[in-house]
């Protein structure tokens, strides 16, 4: 095999590696299947994260042991698992289900101007429009992968999270380095369930818990200055560098320590005063338009980079096709200095890429039919509107893949904030279902910007589990296509059984369907319904970052020591959004990760992010031991607070006088 001849050249050329310091050694004399073998039938039909790992694992155990396995359980095919889980389950999270589709529900306790404001939820529609939206975004970002994996080195977390399971999953006993590694995973597994429990049983109330420790001081705690001891945060900032979290701690301090309060002091003056946080005629208002400002701004510069360089490397491939060059016009750093692993990796990720005439055959083929068929299930909203909505969708999902690779946040809720405000000022409130046309063409671009960042996300864990990407975007497509048609059909199964849906007394309010409600009523009014010097700023925050951007690259460029201590804007987008405490638990992770690699460099190096992986891991399994308490009804018997010394000396005085 041609995979098999190019991890032997690369073997040679780097035998001076010794074994402890890589990963893929471990694998090496496991030949890789060919993209279209790590497509198999039980790898789409068993899909449940981790579990599945368990069940296709007893399988092949017991066909094994009966000598009727004929094709060998591989990391390959259990990335593939991964990948159309994801995908299909991305569907259901982000599709809607509990936001815009909601909010077009005639039954939503919301008073209709206009009959043509409100949509009765079908499946039939539905898995339409899913179809029509959400295999979109997989053909966006295909063209640029190659340079967000390997010339950016995006982390993106959470694949990489998988990746490292995977590969400790399926690591030989055999090799003492392949045993440590499973007991570091399942160590800090462990640990962030016990964790994240210990401090659930001290949450009885608001304000209780470790998380509400004044480490900064109770000033800085009332500004959400704090560290949250958050496991999952913390390992995120331990596979990430400084150059981010430092950043996203420095937006922290700006935004939420000077800018949001100064523009708190203008209540009553710039916005009406009493307008609660989330509304958008409020804060909300200043906070979600800068920070789309500056992701935008960020994304538009790297973008423009991207697609420059692109460009170049199909003019030098079209010049020297005679040459067979498999490392020689990829974008990124000299091949020497790569390591063992990555070189193995690199190699069979540029071999097997796809196709950029797929990438965009099948956009512009989704893209042209979506034009056609959503003007019939919302006649308010116009062909050239959707078209519009598809060229501005690139844009916003390559800001969004590049925030997630950096940060494993995504701005998904923001744009789609700016998209029901986008598209009901152009339709206006002059037109009938002015409404409904901004909540759709919102499932528009949150469909597109959701898929891509997830497929990035697949392609990291393929990069780092050498899967082709070839399998994980056909697994992908797959994964949509099972979601496009379960989640709608799963929504109108539960809907029926879940009494009061949307009230304030059931189960399952659905907050966010009536904010995005009131925000596409307000929408259709134009842009002078956005709160007074919000669209200057956010024009002054959009081109302030196009000109640091401009400024970090002259400085590389010219090798200029300064570039060093000039900020990367996207994760400082983050903290605007998304508040200051995370940022403090990520830059502790950070800490914690350059202080192991000082000790122990090729350690730190095998065991990093296997621990950062167990931590997420177990902070999501956490998760899920959380809403099993929850829909029990059971709750934390302590509460553990903190006070000041004369709050606590008045509490010691009040509990003093009760007989």
């Amino acid at each position: 095999m041609a995979n098999g001849e190019g991890e032997r050249e690369d073997g040679q050329h780097n035998n001076n590696l010794p074994d402890k310091g890589s990963v893929e050694q471990m694998f090496e004399r496991m030949e890789v299947p060919k993209w279209t073998e790590q497509l198999t039938p039980r790898s789409f039909v068993v899909s449940l994260g981790p579990l599945a790992f368990v069940m296709l694992k007893f399988l092949t155990t017991i066909m094994d042991h009966m000598a009727i396995l004929k094709v060998p359980f591989t990391r390959q095919e259990n990335a593939v698992v991964h990948a159309c889980l994801l995908a299909c389950t991305s569907i259901t999270l982000n599709g809607g289900f509990g936001t815009y589709y909601l909010a077009m529900n005639p039954y939503m306790g919301v008073n209709f101007n206009n009959p043509a404001d409100s949509k009765q939820l079908d499946p039939k529609w539905l898995i339409l429009f899913h179809f029509m939206t959400s295999f979109i975004g997989i053909f966006t970002v295909v063209p640029l992968s190659k340079v967000l994996l390997i010339r950016h080195k995006l982390k993106y977390p959470t694949g990489m999270t998988m990746a490292n399971i995977i590969n400790s999953f399926h690591a030989k006993n055999v090799t003492l380095m392949g045993r440590k590694q499973k007991m570091a995973l399942l160590k800090a597994f462990i640990a962030a369930i016990s964790w994240r429990e210990l401090n659930w049983l001290f949450s009885a109330s608001a304000m209780c818990g470790i998380a509400s420790m004044p480490v900064l001081g109770f000033n800085a705690l009332f500004l959400g200055f704090h560290f949250n001891f958050n496991t999952a945060a913390m390992a995120v900032g331990m596979l990430n560098e400084l150059s981010v979290t430092i950043p996203m701690l420095l937006g922290a301090i700006f935004s939420w320590g000077w800018f949001w309060p100064y523009i708190v002091s203008k209540e009553g003056d710039w916005y009406k005063a009493g307008q609660p946080f989330i509304s958008m005629t409020g804060q909300s208002g200043y906070v979600v338009s800068v920070t789309i400002a500056i992701a935008l701004g960020d994304g538009i510069f790297h973008m423009g980079i991207v697609v420059i360089q692109v460009c170049y490397e199909f003019y030098i491939r079209h010049k020297q096709k005679h040459l067979i060059l498999p490392f020689s016009l990829w974008s990124g750093p000299e091949i020497p200095s790569m390591s063992y692993d990555d070189r193995r990796r690199t190699n069979l990720f540029v071999q097997d890429r796809i196709p950029i005439q797929v990438a965009l055959g099948g956009y512009v083929l989704f893209a042209t039919i979506s034009a056609i068929v959503i003007p019939v299930l919302f006649p308010s909203l116009h062909s050239f509107q959707i078209a519009a909505a598809y060229i501005l969708a690139p844009l916003l999902s390559f800001s969004n893949a590049f925030c997630t690779g950096l940060t494993d946040w995504t701005l998904a809720s923001a744009f789609t904030k700016f998209t029901i405000f986008f598209f009901g000022a152009w339709t206006s409130s002059d037109k009938p279902g002015s409404v409904i046309a901004s909540l759709a063409a919102s499932g528009i671009v949150t469909a597109v910007v959701n898929t891509a960042s997830d497929l990035m996300t697949d392609f990291q864990t393929g990069y780092m589990t050498m899967t082709s990407p070839r399998s994980m975007f056909v697994a992908q497509i797959i994964g949509t296509a099972m979601g496009c048609i379960m989640a709608p059909i799963c929504y109108m199964f539960f809907a029926p059984y879940s009494p009061g849906l949307l009230s304030g007394e059931s189960l399952y309010p659905a907050g966010y369907a009536s904010t995005y409600r009131v925000m596409a009523e307000s929408s259709i009014k134009g842009f002078d319904f956005l709160p007074k010097n919000s669209v200057a700023l956010a024009t002054c925050f959009f081109f302030g970052t196009i000109a640091v951007n401009s400024l970090r690259e002259v400085a590389k460029g010219m090798k200029w020591g300064i570039y060093r201590f000039i900020p990367s804007l996207m994760p400082m987008a983050i903290s605007f959004y998304g508040g200051p405490s995370f940022s403090f638990d990520m830059v502790l992770g950070s800490i914690i990760a350059c202080m192991w690699k000082r000790c122990s460099k090729s350690h730190a190096k095998l065991f990093v992010g296997v621990v950062a992986s167990g931590f997420i891991a177990g902070d999501a399994f956490s998760q899920l031991l959380d809403s099993i308490l929850y829909r029990f009804r059971l709750t934390a018997p302590y509460c553990m607070r903190f006070l000041t010394r004369a709050d606590a000396a008045s509490v010691a005085a009040f509990l003093a006088a009760v007989p």
